[in-house]
């Protein structure tokens, strides 16, 4: 996996900066190895809705690029997610194959 570390973004900023900078060099690197396959980070409460600026804070100070996604179109998507999310936003998380680095 090659996380953006956005879920680190809000306690650790310095270290989240650094490994989406490593996700995007290794990304420009060996882009054939690469499969973006994105992460999302929902809320289904009102607990975890109260995160939602501290988690985009975070993200924007670690110079993570993110959006916003409408539930409606994550329902579509994944319709077995919770119907209950209340919030969404995706993150640049990949996916390498280490085996094509070899070859």
């Amino acid at each position: 996996m090659l996380h953006s570390v956005a879920i680190y973004a809000m306690n650790d900023p310095v270290s989240a900066n650094e490994c989406i900078s490593l996700n995007t060099m290794i990304s420009n690197i060996a882009h054939y190895s690469i499969t973006d396959t994105g992460g999302l980070f929902v809320a289904v409460n009102d607990e975890e809705l109260n995160y939602q600026d501290k988690l985009e804070g975070g993200l924007k100070g670690a110079g993570i690029t993110y959006h916003k996604v409408p539930v409606e179109d994550i329902l579509k998507e994944a319709p077995n997610l919770n119907p209950s999310i209340k919030y969404a936003i995706w993150a640049p998380d990949k996916v390498i194959y280490a085996y094509d680095l070899i070859f």
